[in-house]
């Protein structure tokens, strides 16, 4: 299994209580999956290019691509798409690290360090964790800062 997944299965585990894996796969949770998906897509779609050509980009893709599902007559949920596009979803946020010049790595870990923080957080009416009082954000900054700092070695 890879780190992150295992991070994340800890997270599921000992903050959300919810072990999920492994088990028999099916959709669980997709509408909190789906929103979770959409925020953190357009933070990075923001933080890529901008809040007003993301807004742009943004909605000419949602037509584009909910035009092409009702093509393929595909209107509701489906587990071998959803694997399909979080497969896809993997590969090019990791292929985003590398156009930046990453390794994903350092950055991830300090997310998942700042996620294992939100236990005791509450949960909001979709099912999202949120930070309890005290919580603090990942250091992206201070990750970014070390790595160049050894890159420089």
């Amino acid at each position: 299994m890879h780190k992150l997944q295992q991070q994340v299965r800890d997270f599921h585990r000992e903050v959300l209580n919810q072990p999920h894996s492994p088990a028999v796969p099916q959709l669980r949770t997709p509408m909190l999956r789906a929103r979770l998906i959409a925020e953190e897509a357009i933070e990075a779609i923001c933080g890529l290019i901008g809040g007003a050509e993301a807004q742009n980009v943004i909605h000419e893709l949602l037509i584009q691509v909910l035009n092409q599902r009702a093509k393929k007559g595909k209107i509701g949920p489906n587990l071998i798409e959803a694997l399909d596009g979080l497969g896809d979803l993997a590969v090019v946020t990791y292929g985003s690290f590398e156009a930046i010049g990453v390794d994903a790595e350092p950055f991830t870990d300090e997310i998942m360090r700042s996620n294992m923080d939100k236990k005791g957080g509450h949960v909001d009416e979709h099912g999202k964790q949120h930070k309890p009082p005290g919580w603090r954000d990942a250091d992206l900054v201070g990750v970014l800062e070390r790595v160049m700092a050894e890159d420089q070695r």
